[in-house]
């Protein structure tokens, strides 16, 4: 790193370009978050309506949508949300490169398998790994789930509820209430 983007990085608080200052309640990893983006480009086939007509346009995707939302779920098997199966997936790919150290019965230490300094402290009863993905995300990261299946422990227990298909049904579970046209 130069002097110049040190002292570029310096003069902005940490909390808006690390991860390790970040809170831990927030459940995600993401640095920002792309909904009002996505919101905007379905609103560009509507954009040029009358505020009301507009309001009634929006008023009906919304209601569709969170309709539609709900109907997928009864497709779902698993106990957590797609997304989350997939990061699973993808850092049980990861832990097969570590090796996995029992200290104590809740306490262990992963050892990169490519490089024996890289090592982490996984805490299994207090869910925390050194690395601060998993306290950050609430999913546990590649040396947690290396460990949860070391112990024979379904890694699925440890993700965060937040993850879970019945919670995300409750979100839309209300819904929005039709209305009667102007001519009624």
């Amino acid at each position: 790193m130069s002097t110049g983007e040190f002292a570029y990085l310096n003069a902005i608080s940490l909390k808006h370009w690390s991860r390790h200052p970040f809170s831990s309640q927030t459940k995600s990893e993401l640095l920002l978050n792309n909904c009002c983006e996505s919101f905007n480009s379905v609103l560009e086939q509507c954009r040029d309506k009358p505020i009301l007509t507009l309001f009634e346009w929006i008023r009906r995707y919304v209601m569709n949508r969170m309709f539609t939302r709900f109907q997928i779920l009864d497709k779902y098997k698993s106990s957590i949300m797609n997304t989350t199966t997939k990061s699973l997936y993808k850092v049980a790919k990861q832990s097969r490169n570590y090796q996995i150290l029992q200290s104590g019965l809740m306490e262990i230490e992963v050892t990169s398998k490519a490089d024996v300094n890289d090592r982490w402290v996984v805490n299994l009863d207090k869910m925390t790994c050194e690395y601060f993905q998993w306290e950050l995300t609430d999913i546990p990261c590649a040396h947690a789930y290396g460990c949860l299946v070391k112990k024979r422990i379904d890694p699925v227990t440890y993700v965060h509820k937040a993850y879970s298909r019945d919670l995300y049904r409750l979100n839309y579970s209300t819904h929005i209430q039709p209305l009667l046209g102007t001519n009624n």
